[in-house]
């Protein structure tokens, strides 16, 4: 809500959903966002009329009640997949997947994503046999609109000054003076 009341530019939200197709869980989240701020417009979208509306801002493969983010020439896609997220850990115990509803945490980070004038920048180091990020905190870190970079101290004096963070993962060798 703090968010929201804050704004100071206008956001269009395009649902895209098939007519009749809309989740309630989804329209209830637009309508809460749309009661909160006068900024936040809401158009829907049916993918049968319009075809290729969304390529102008995705490439990736649409999916059923997704939302695209706009404010003006900076736009986020939010896949309904990252809105109804879906766990399969417990299935091959239980034979059961469990979800849970991410909405409001997605479209939050997409709003601010659209509105921020400069991106935190996050700087991976390389070059001493570093991990990889594992998937979930790349997904978190993503989520959070997070530049990820990588950075090697073996070819770069200092860190750079942009720098919001810096993970050094696991690294297989000593760090050189």
């Amino acid at each position: 809500k703090q968010i929201l009341k804050s704004l100071d530019k206008d956001i269009t939200v395009y649902w895209i959903v098939p007519a009749g197709s809309e989740d309630s869980m989804v329209s209830h989240l637009l309508d809460s966002y749309t009661s909160a701020s006068s900024r936040i417009k809401v158009e829907k979208k049916d993918p049968i009329v319009y075809p290729d509306f969304a390529t102008a801002y995705t490439k990736e493969q649409m999916e059923s009640n997704s939302l695209i983010v706009v404010n003006g020439d900076k736009s986020k896609y939010v896949p309904y997949s990252n809105i109804l997220v879906t766990d399969m850990n417990q299935y091959y115990s239980t034979g059961k997947e469990s979800q849970t509803f991410e909405g409001e945490s997605a479209l939050t980070n997409a709003v601010s994503f659209v509105t921020a004038s400069v991106l935190p920048k996050l700087y991976t180091l390389s070059g001493h046999g570093e991990a990889d990020l594992d998937t979930d905190l790349w997904n978190s870190v993503k989520a959070e609109n997070f530049t990820v970079n990588s950075l090697s101290l073996l070819t770069s004096d200092t860190v750079p000054s942009d720098a919001g963070c810096l993970i050094i993962n696991t690294p297989e060798k000593d760090i050189s003076s």
